[in-house]
């Protein structure tokens, strides 16, 4: 247990320096070419129009690996080519996005993870859902989001 402690207490210093140096330590991590053929999911970019009228709530799961750390696959189950239950899963979720836009330290996030462990990153892109003018419409989709990822939870732990 103490071990795990201080490893993710040393991913937590990596990711403080690296935001005060403006600088990320994943140079050292291979990252594979994109097929220009592929078709890598994205998170959801919305506009301000998507919030001044709302979004209904659709939640992406997109997971990035050693193995796919640019191009996410979207997870709609367990079923999957990357997703290994064995390493340690690490969960990006955004909060409540006022105008919609894609958060611009998602990817810095994602790569600077993989660089500290070979784990699986699964990026929750609840976007529609969480852009809104008003919050207490984005605050109540937080429990919705949090039933859909303890499912995912309870098919991973099977």
């Amino acid at each position: 247990m103490d071990s795990e402690v201080q490893r993710d207490g040393r991913i937590l210093d990596l990711i403080d320096d690296a935001w005060r140096e403006d600088k990320l330590p994943y140079e050292d991590v291979a990252i594979p070419l994109v097929d220009p053929g592929e078709t890598c999911p994205a998170f959801t970019a919305l506009g301000f129009g998507n919030a001044l009228i709302g979004t209904d709530l659709k939640v992406k799961l997109l997971l990035y690996t050693r193995q796919n750390p640019s191009c996410a696959e979207e997870l709609d189950s367990t079923a999957s080519n990357y997703l290994d239950v064995t390493k340690k899963t690490t969960f990006i979720i955004h909060g409540y996005r006022l105008t919609g836009s894609a958060p611009v330290w998602i990817p810095d996030l994602v790569h600077l993870l993989l660089s500290v462990e070979d784990m699986n990153v699964i990026l929750v892109d609840w976007n529609q859902g969480a852009t809104t003018l008003i919050y207490s419409n984005a605050s109540r989709n937080c429990k919705k989001v949090a039933e859909i990822l303890k499912k995912l939870i309870d098919e991973m732990l099977d």
